[in-house]
C-alpha cells in the first residue's frame, strides 16, 4: 500500500502492520506470510480477545444503524488497544489450525447495489465511531479517502457517504 498521507495510521497503531487510519479507514503495510506481529486486522470466528480489553466498549450503539457490522472487529480492538492491550496476528506454522465450514451467503461476501451501499456505509462510518472513542481522527484525511473512494462502485458508494454523513451513527 502506497505511504499516503490519510492513509497513515492512528497513533497508538502506529507500529501495527495492519490498522485503522486517521481518516477511519482499514490501512496496512506488507503483511508477514509467517510469523507473530501486531495487527488489528481481526476478523471474525479466527480472533479472541480478553474480556476486560472489549468489556466496556459500545460496539452495540456504535453499529446500531449497520446492516453488515463491516469492521466491528477492528473497532473492538481499536477499544483494546486504547485500554494498553496489544494485538497480536499469528501467521504460518505458529498458527493454529481452524476449520471453517463456508457458506454461499454470508454478511459480507456477496453482490449487488445493497451490498456495496451497506459496506461502504460502514467503512464510511467509522470515522464518526472512531471519534466517539475519543480518536485523533482528522476530518480533513477523511473527507479526501471518501473522495478517493468513489472512484468505484460511484452511486452505491456515493450514497452510502452521504448517509453516513447525514446520520453520523
Amino acid at each position: 500500500m502506497r505511504n499516503i498521507f490519510y492513509r497513515k495510521p492512528l497513533p497508538e497503531l502506529s507500529d501495527y502492520v495492519h490498522w485503522l487510519s486517521i481518516a477511519g479507514f482499514r490501512g496496512f503495510k506488507q503483511i508477514p506470510e509467517e510469523g507473530v506481529f501486531k495487527s488489528i486486522g481481526l476478523c471474525g470466528a479466527n480472533m479472541g480477545l480478553k474480556r476486560e480489553a472489549i468489556a466496556d466498549c459500545p460496539i452495540a450503539e456504535l453499529y446500531r444503524r449497520s446492516r453488515k457490522g463491516y469492521l466491528f472487529e477492528q473497532v473492538l480492538a481499536y477499544c483494546a488497544r486504547r485500554k494498553g492491550f496489544d494485538i497480536y496476528e499469528v501467521r504460518g506454522s505458529r498458527a493454529p489450525i481452524v476449520w471453517h465450514i463456508m457458506h454461499e451467503q454470508s454478511l459480507t461476501r456477496g453482490k449487488g447495489f445493497w451490498r456495496e451501499f451497506w459496506i461502504h456505509y460502514d467503512r464510511v462510518a467509522s470515522y464518526w465511531r472512531l471519534k466517539r472513542l475519543g480518536a485523533n481522527v482528522s476530518f480533513t484525511a477523511y473527507f479526501i479517502a471518501c473522495i478517493v473512494a468513489l472512484r468505484r462502485k460511484t452511486l452505491p458508494q456515493l450514497l452510502a457517504t452521504i448517509y453516513a454523513w447525514i446520520v453520523r451513527i
